[in-house]
């Protein structure tokens, strides 16, 4: 049933989120930082954009992340085109009642 399958993506993406924030407390660049710093030591002024470099690096850990995401979106709208069609919801009421649905499994949907 597609409604299960919008419920998998949901829990798929609660846990994608636990993830990334375990990731982030985890992640600690402060080290990369000041062993940055100290080769700026002879510089009269340090300012951020000095570790830019360092930033994107340990940014692009998190890409996986934004693409997993980005596959559950699709996923989702995917299945909620299905819907649509398979219920002939006019356009965006039928996609905004299951998208409620998704956000909060405890609700109805209205229309089906």
């Amino acid at each position: 049933m597609k409604l299960e399958e919008l419920d998998t993506l949901h829990r798929d993406r609660d846990q994608l989120v636990h993830r990334a924030r375990s990731l982030a407390a985890v992640d600690d660049i402060q080290p990369r930082i000041m062993k940055a710093a100290s080769g700026f030591e002879r510089l009269r002024e340090v300012t951020p954009d000095m570790f830019e470099d360092i930033s994107d690096e340990e940014l692009a850990k998190f890409d996986k992340f934004l693409v997993e995401m980005d596959e559950i979106a699709r996923k989702q709208d995917e299945i909620l085109g299905e819907i649509q069609v398979s219920h002939n919801c006019p356009g965006s009421q039928c996609r905004d009642s299951v998208t409620i649905f998704c956000a909060d499994s405890r609700q109805t949907i209205p229309g089906l």
